[in-house]
C-alpha cells in the first residue's frame, strides 16, 4: 500500500491506495452558474432560506446515490447561497473504470496563471476561495461527503436577494437604489442570529461587524428585529426605515432568512419611485391619515406638498394662495394646534391641499 500525494492545480490531494489504480481526470470545463437550470432528474429547489433549513447545507458523512446527485445537491446549495460551482478534479479507478473521487469547488477558487508576454490580459475574477465539497465512492457504492469547507473569502449574494434588488431597480430612482445596495452589501457583516417566537411574532437578535476608518475591527453592534411572518411586517431597532424611508441591512437579513423574495410594497415609499409624478396620490392619501409609522406619514405629507407646489407655481395668484395657506398651516403645526380636524378653516385651499404642512421644511 502506497501513500500517494500529488499536487493538482496548486493544491495537494491525498489518496490512500495503489498508485497505478488511479487515473487523474482533468477538471472539466463545465461550470454551474447560480442561475442555471437543473437537469431533468433533479429534485425541485426548496423555497425556504438556507439558514432556515440545515438539511440543505453540506456536511461530512452525507451520502448520495451517485456523483451526479451530489453535484446537483452542491449546485442547488450554491444557487441558494449565491455563488457558482465547478468540478475542479476527479479520479477514476483504473481497474473498475469507475469514478472514485470528485472535488466540487467555487468558481473563484485558485488564481489565474498569466504569461508575462501576453499582450491582452483578462481581469482575473478568482480570489483563491477555499470553499469546496469532496465526495468519494464507498464500499457500499454510495457517494459520501469526505470534506466540506463552507466559508468564502468573497461576498456571495443569495438568489432571493438578487430578486429583490432586481425588483427595486425597476422602481427606485438611481440615487436611492445606490443607498439600498449599500444596505444589501452590509447584510454580509451580520451574523449570530438568535430567534424568539411569542404569539406568532418573531424577535431576532443579530450582531453586525463594525470596522474603523483605518480598517481595524471594532466591537460588534447588536440589533433587535421584530418580524411578523403572517403580516410580513418588520421593525428594526436601528430605525433606518423610519428615518430615511428604506429598509436596513438588518431587516433585509431577516427577510432573507425567512425566504422573502420581494420587498413588501409598504416598504417601497412612493417618494423614491421613478414614476413618482405619475402616481395617483389623492386616491391613497386619506387611507394613510391614521398611519402610525413616521416614514409613511412623511410620505403621505410629501406627496400632497408636491401636488400643492406643482399647482402653486402655475400663476402668481395661485402662488400667493398656496404660500399663505402653507404659512398658516406651518404656524399652527409649530404651535401644536390640531389642524387636521376641520377643512372649513382653510377655505382658500381646495380639499386636496388641507394637509401639506408637515413637508414645509423640505420644499
Amino acid at each position: 500500500m502506497l501513500f500517494f500525494k500529488r499536487k493538482i492545480l496548486d493544491e495537494e490531494i491525498s489518496v490512500e491506495n495503489n498508485l497505478e489504480d488511479y487515473i487523474f481526470v482533468a477538471p472539466t470545463a463545465e461550470v454551474r452558474m447560480e442561475g442555471s437550470d437543473m437537469n431533468e432528474n433533479s429534485t425541485p429547489v426548496e423555497t425556504t432560506a438556507i439558514e432556515a433549513d440545515a438539511s440543505v447545507v453540506p456536511k461530512v458523512g452525507m451520502e448520495f446515490e451517485s456523483e451526479k446527485e451530489a453535484h446537483v445537491f452542491y449546485d442547488r446549495y450554491a444557487k441558494r447561497l449565491g455563488f457558482a460551482t465547478k468540478i475542479k478534479s476527479s479520479y477514476i479507478n483504473r481497474n473498475t473504470k469507475e469514478m472514485h473521487h470528485v472535488h466540487f469547488a467555487c468558481t473563484k477558487e485558485g488564481f489565474k496563471n498569466t504569461k508575462e508576454t501576453a499582450l491582452y490580459k483578462r481581469e482575473d475574477t478568482r480570489v483563491g476561495c477555499k470553499a469546496r465539497m469532496r465526495v468519494k465512492l464507498t464500499n457500499s457504492k454510495k457517494w459520501a461527503v469526505s470534506e466540506v469547507i463552507l466559508e468564502h473569502n468573497h461576498l456571495v449574494c443569495p438568489s432571493n436577494i438578487k430578486m429583490c434588488t432586481r425588483q427595486l431597480s425597476k422602481f427606485y430612482t438611481r440615487d436611492i437604489f445606490k443607498k439600498f445596495q449599500d444596505e444589501v452589501l452590509g447584510m454580509f457583516r451580520c451574523s449570530n442570529l438568535l430567534q424568539v417566537k411569542v404569539d406568532g411574532q418573531f424577535t431576532y437578535t443579530l450582531k453586525e461587524r463594525v470596522f474603523s476608518i483605518d480598517g481595524h475591527k471594532l466591537e460588534p453592534k447588536e440589533y433587535e428585529i421584530i418580524f411578523s411572518l403572517t403580516e410580513v411586517e418588520i421593525r428594526c431597532s436601528c430605525r433606518l426605515f423610519e428615518f430615511k424611508g428604506f429598509l436596513c441591512k438588518h431587516a433585509l437579513y431577516v427577510l432573507n432568512h425567512n425566504g422573502i423574495d420581494e420587498i413588501p410594497s409598504r416598504y417601497i415609499l412612493s417618494r423614491w419611485r421613478k414614476d413618482f409624478k405619475n402616481l395617483n396620490f389623492l386616491d391613497r392619501i386619506f387611507e394613510k391619515m391614521t398611519n402610525k409609522n413616521p416614514a409613511l406619514r412623511d410620505d403621505s405629507l410629501y406627496q400632497l406638498a408636491v401636488q400643492v407646489v406643482g399647482e402653486g407655481i402655475t400663476s402668481q395668484q395661485k402662488y400667493e394662495v398656496v404660500l399663505k395657506g402653507l404659512e398658516e398651516i406651518f404656524s399652527k403645526v409649530r404651535d401644536g394646534v390640531n389642524c387636521v380636524g376641520s377643512n372649513s378653516q382653510y377655505g382658500v385651499l381646495p380639499v386636496n391641499k388641507s394637509h401639506p404642512g408637515g413637508s414645509g421644511s423640505q420644499l
